[in-house]
């Protein structure tokens, strides 16, 4: 999908996106788990999930984390980080951008430094 056809894909579905998915009870935090030690993200860092849709595992990652600086949540559909909350879970910052905006300077960020930036898929 193309720019504005996939954003307007994932506005359509976003109230209902993590139904979609199949994970056992203990997979999104065993996950969000892993993802954390891969990465060897410390409360310190500064994050960005980079295509992070609803958030699912950004919002676990930061409830285990328990990050000083809040996890950037960067999607370009509105909708999708929506499903974050109004306000959005302590310890995420939701950012309307796509991964071309960031990087062609489009879009700047709260932070002038990340520490990780990351794309887990939903």
């Amino acid at each position: 999908m193309e720019g504005r056809d996939a954003r307007g894909h994932y506005e359509e579905l976003a109230a209902e996106y993590n139904e979609h998915w199949v994970y056992g009870p203990d997979y999104v935090p065993w996950m969000s788990g892993r993802i954390t030690e891969a990465l060897r993200l410390g409360p310190t860092d500064r994050i960005a999930d980079i295509g992070s849709g609803t958030g699912l595992f950004a919002r676990k990652v930061a409830k285990q984390l328990q990050p000083r600086h809040p996890i950037l949540c960067v999607d370009p559909s509105e909708a999708m980080l929506g499903q974050l909350g109004t306000p959005p879970p302590v310890g995420l910052t939701p950012v309307v951008a796509s991964a071309e905006d960031i990087a062609e300077g489009r879009t700047r960020l709260p932070y002038e430094q990340l520490d990780v930036a990351e794309e887990v898929g939903a």
